[in-house]
């Protein structure tokens, strides 16, 4: 077992990993990263399970505006490396229960979802919401049916705990109580509402075709489960203030369907950069390869002083076709454009872009000409 002074060499290593936990990195620094975190994992091989979950227990509660996804990034970690911490955490709950629910949820140990779910009736609402998290960690549809009798808690954040999990869990029997949470007056319920039906949305692409998850070739017709959603999310869209209609867009884009383009376009009139940023990466979202010319008329029937707010949702959007159409951005009039296209080509990591760019490499703006070289370089990594 490592010395007792682990918890500074793991706190140390850890910090040095994520350093090279951003998403852009070089093909020097992703080598870099895999033996750091082959190092990490060896660490935590030799540190005492109970050490690994004091240190967990002093993560979970410490606080700061990046805090939490370290803490994500150090369970995910832990998780690799397969340490067996269920003894530990159980000793854990004679001296922070709150805690130990966390680290069940968070660990994740299925045999032990009977020990979660009794704590959804605690009198303890600060246990009562720690278990609910925790049992929207695990991903678990079938347990949705013990949730939704707590969206009616007399506590308001066990009521937004609750909401939230909801959309974790992926059930589509969860689309209709969330639709009626987004009428509850409390902010922060109402919010998770609208977040939890844009987590459900997302993850309808990329979970497994299981009896606990969804299916991951849903198409626009199948989508249609997520119908009644889209009227709610357009009215709070067009009524609400800037942080609902944010997240209303988000899920306007990830549920899909067509017919929310049009109110959709209808926001690019705002006057806030970061609601026309997050149009376009929806509608981008909904189109994707199979309307490209619908999603770049929306760009090019703009004013000139969102161009660069639409360009800068390239960084963002992910489809792989969208490259042709960016190309005759890098001879724009506006060097802060050609920047931007230029990173965003980067992203979109297409071996027919590299020659467009490599005769872009005479650009008279430095700025511009080092942006076009890192994008090169860029697809030149993930090509090899």
């Amino acid at each position: 077992m490592a010395s007792e002074d682990s918890g500074n060499s793991l706190g140390q290593k850890f910090k040095c990993y994520l350093k090279y936990t951003k998403p852009s990195l070089t093909k020097r620094q992703r080598g870099i990263r895999r033996r750091v975190e082959q190092e990490l994992e060896d660490l935590i091989k030799r540190t005492d399970p109970d050490e690994l979950i004091n240190w967990y227990v002093r993560a979970l509660w410490q606080k700061g505006e990046d805090h939490k996804s370290i803490l994500s990034n150090m369970v995910e970690v832990v998780k690799r490396a397969n340490v067996d911490l269920i003894q530990s955490i159980t000793k854990l709950f004679d001296r922070d229960m709150e805690a130990a629910i966390c680290a069940l949820g968070e660990f994740g140990y299925p045999e032990q979802v009977p020990e979660l779910l009794k704590y959804l009736n605690n009198y303890n609402s600060r246990i009562r919401e720690a278990a609910v998290r925790a049992i929207g960690k695990t991903g678990d549809s079938s347990l949705i049916g013990d949730l939704v009798p707590l969206l009616n808690d007399p506590n308001s954040f066990v009521q937004e705990a609750t909401t939230t999990a909801l959309g974790k869990l992926g059930s589509t029997k969860a689309i209709v109580p969330l639709i009626n949470q987004m009428k509850i007056n409390n902010h922060h319920v109402r919010l998770a509402a609208i977040n939890a039906l844009s987590v459900m949305a997302s993850r309808a692409d990329n979970q497994p075709n299981t009896s606990k998850g969804f299916n991951p070739n849903l198409g626009q017709v199948d989508r249609i489960i997520f119908a009644d959603a889209v009227d709610p999310l357009i009215d709070v869209m067009k009524n609400a203030i800037p942080e609902f209609q944010n997240a209303a867009i988000a899920a306007l884009g990830n549920i899909g369907l067509s017919c929310s383009i049009d109110p959709l376009l209808t926001m690019l009139s705002s006057d806030k950069k970061d609601i026309k940023k997050s149009v376009i990466i929806a509608i981008g979202k909904i189109c994707g390869s199979r309307a490209e010319e619908r999603f770049f008329e929306a760009i090019e029937n703009t004013e000139k002083p969102i161009e660069e707010a639409l360009l800068e949702a390239f960084r963002e959007i992910d489809i792989q076709n969208v490259s042709d159409s960016l190309i005759p951005f890098l001879n724009h009039l506006d060097p802060k454009i050609r920047t931007v296209t230029a990173e965003a080509l980067g992203k979109v990591g297409a071996r027919r872009a590299i020659a467009p760019l490599t005769e872009a490499l005479n650009e008279p703006d430095k700025d511009v000409r080092e942006a076009i070289k890192q994008a090169v370089d860029t697809i030149q990594d993930q090509l090899s």
